[in-house]
């Protein structure tokens, strides 16, 4: 057995793992969770602004597509690894995922109000 070939073959993966170590991960669930988020929330708010001149069964046909949306959107924050960001896990686990938002207020008050 020689041993250049037995070495070279351990440095190279040694070298392999380090380098796949210290590369960041490609998706970032953290960043991508509240960038939907903001996106969603926008969405929300630009059909409530014009509640008054949409039919109500227009704007709840929109809140519910936008629930579905956010539902998926909450699935997704229970599955991702929110690592060492605790302002993150805290803002979706003790926040979001918690109390019911402004989607399903404004679902409410329409229900409420029929």
């Amino acid at each position: 057995m020689k041993p250049f070939p037995t070495l070279f073959l351990v440095a190279l993966t040694v070298l392999a793992t380090a380098y796949a170590c210290s590369q960041k991960p490609e998706v970032n669930c953290v960043q991508s969770l509240r960038q939907r988020d903001e996106s969603l929330m926008a969405r929300v708010d630009s059909i409530i602004q014009l509640e008054g001149t949409l039919l109500p069964e227009a704007v709840r046909a929109d809140l519910e597509s936008l629930r579905e949306e956010e539902e998926l959107l909450f699935r997704d924050a229970r599955q991702c690894d929110f690592g060492d960001d605790i302002t993150a896990y805290n803002y979706w686990h003790r926040g979001r995922l918690k109390f019911p938002g402004r989607i399903e207020s404004e679902l409410r008050k329409l229900a409420e109000g029929k």
